[in-house]
């Protein structure tokens, strides 16, 4: 069992059998039955926010070489270089991340099969993760941090409430049992 798995395992121990607030059965039944429309419109959401977010972060970086570049003009001085810093890519590509993994799982969940809800608990462990850079990065400590935080919380509770309603899928057999005899001459 891998480390993803064990960790699936207690979020589940904990999220969904010792919860101390049980969503209503129904409730899961429907939740779990929208899990695909809420996985698209979510993807398309953050996908259009990473979207944004590359086109902000460039025009941010074209307007501060300008800006160097009057001062240099200006002053004689060359200024220096600025870039996007690490934690603009680190939230680009947990966003982009998350966004593809919620769109990958849309068909799946559709299905009902487990492999969307995997990919949907991958995508929860990116933001979780990405809560973590955020508080190391320094920026928007407290409120960014607390809010990711909760957000995470929360999404995993509702994501292993649902769970049970995602099964495996069975291999396909290429042949069927009784066609795999031969005849002897």
């Amino acid at each position: 069992m891998g480390s993803l798995d064990k960790l699936e395992a207690q979020l589940d121990e904990w999220l969904h059998k010792k919860a101390p607030v049980q969503l209503p059965a129904d409730l899961k039944k429907s939740l779990a039955g929208a899990l695909w429309w809420i996985a698209l419109v979510v993807g398309v959401a953050q996908l259009w926010a990473v979207w944004i977010l590359w086109h902000l972060g460039h025009l941010v970086a074209t307007v501060d070489q300008a800006y160097n570049t009057y001062l240099s003009n200006v002053y004689g001085a060359a200024a220096p270089a600025t870039h996007l810093g690490l934690f603009y890519w680190l939230a680009f590509l947990a966003s982009a991340a998350a966004a593809v993994l919620l769109l990958l799982a849309t068909p799946r969940l559709k299905q009902m099969d487990k492999s969307g809800w995997n990919l949907l608990y991958y995508a929860a462990l990116i933001n979780a993760a990405y809560a973590i850079v955020r508080l190391l990065s320094g920026v928007d400590v407290l409120s960014g941090f607390i809010g990711a935080a909760i957000g995470s919380v929360i999404g995993a509770y509702f994501l292993f409430q649902v769970r049970q309603f995602f099964a495996a899928k069975k291999p396909a057999h290429d042949a069927p049992a009784h066609a795999a005899h031969h005849d002897k001459d």
